[in-house]
């Protein structure tokens, strides 16, 4: 990773090549950790969805780096939802209005209430910087060393 960043920074900027301090964090631990928050919510048919966790827990990172491309939806029993993938508008559950992932995360049409949303490489900073902001946030951390049942290919983490 180093080499690559080195030999793209020399491309770029020849002799005049600015000193970098990196830190790697993200890069090195981002798949330590998969986030699993609960759908507590549907409304309008399914194009807002309220989540038991939100930018003031794990997501806090969600509104500075983006949504995730390779978000899962996982029912309660253990099955991986397969429905087509519809942009959603996705609360946490604060009730503050910042309390809101950027618009348009893509999620199984066919997701419920009482679904997990699995959101993964949140592993450098998610538990770092979650807050208990109006008594929510991380609170539950368990280790899963994988799912059983059919994965959708490409679309969920291990």
């Amino acid at each position: 990773m180093f080499t690559a960043i080195d030999g793209a920074v020399t491309a770029a900027f020849g002799a005049d090549r600015p000193v970098l301090i990196c830190e790697p964090g993200r890069a090195m631990v981002s798949e330590s950790f998969t986030l699993a928050a609960r759908i507590k919510g549907l409304r309008k048919a399914g194009d807002v969805v309220f989540l038991n966790d939100g930018i003031y827990g794990g997501l806090v990172d969600i509104r500075d780096m983006g949504l995730p491309g390779r978000v899962g939806v996982v029912a309660a029993n253990g099955t991986w939802r397969q429905g087509n993938r519809q942009p959603r508008v996705v609360f946490g559950p604060t009730c503050d209005s910042l309390d809101r992932l950027p618009d348009g995360l893509p999620l199984p049409c066919d997701a419920e209430i009482g679904d997990y949303v699995l959101f993964p490489g949140l592993g450098a900073y998610s538990s770092a910087m979650s807050t208990q902001f109006n008594g929510y946030g991380l609170s539950d951390v368990a280790t899963v060393i994988e799912l059983s049942g059919s994965e959708p290919s490409g679309q969920a983490p291990r």
